[in-house]
């Protein structure tokens, strides 16, 4: 996570990602501009890698050995492992080296929570500030109990029959008055069989195929 930090940090030699980009520019002639915004993109990135590290208590060279975490798609699952997961990093002293934090569906439930913090408190984690950190005892704090639960429908028996069963008796409703009127539809038309200009038609087609056939 990047800290919010004003201040300059000295940072490498081009990595790896530099010189890719650079040789994509060589070997595309008239994007000068687009491969310069790159660069300044990615200098301002290493600047703002070099704070937090520098914040962290790490050496500030961000030019190399970047560490990023990534976690996966999975909706509840992939959240409940996403949360065990960074706060075994925390638990363990780990979770300071991670430079990059990249997350999808499940796991940006636990990205995002985090990104919203670091923004909203404009204060980095360290091993006394954690907003998703376990008690002493290994038990889920108060702050994650909240987090986990704060839109827990099961706690709210109206707002779930507000929010699911409600709409699921009008998709039912429509689905039952589907049936109806297609049940409607074809007693209608058979219906109509028993109509003395429907029945003299049929009659007629019958006696004309008849005719045809001999």
């Amino acid at each position: 996570m990047n800290d919010s930090g004003s201040s300059s940090a000295p940072h490498s030699s081009p990595s790896s990602t530099d010189r890719t980009a650079g040789a994509t520019c060589d070997a595309a002639p008239g994007r000068e501009a687009g491969c310069q915004e790159l660069h300044d993109v990615r200098a301002g990135e290493l600047q703002e890698i070099g704070i937090r590290r520098d914040v962290a208590g790490l050496p500030e060279d961000a030019g190399a050995n970047l560490v990023g975490l990534s976690l996966s798609g999975g909706g509840l699952r992939s959240a409940c492992f996403g949360l065990g997961f960074v706060q075994a990093l925390h638990r363990s002293g780990l979770w300071r080296y991670i430079d990059y934090l990249s997350t999808v569906s499940g796991g940006g439930y636990i990205g995002a929570y985090l990104s919203s913090k670091v923004v909203r408190e404009e204060r980095a984690f360290d091993k006394d500030y954690f907003p998703l950190a376990t008690d002493k005892n290994g038990r889920q704090s108060p702050d994650t109990q909240k987090f986990i639960y704060g839109g827990n429908l099961f706690y709210r028996p109206f707002a779930l029959l507000n929010k699911y069963l409600i709409g699921l008796f009008f998709i039912n409703l429509t689905f039952v008055s589907a049936i109806v009127a297609i049940g409607a539809l074809i007693a209608f038309l058979w219906r109509c069989f028993d109509q003395n200009k429907v029945g003299e038609a049929t009659a007629n087609c019958r006696q004309d195929k008849g005719l045809a056939a001999r």
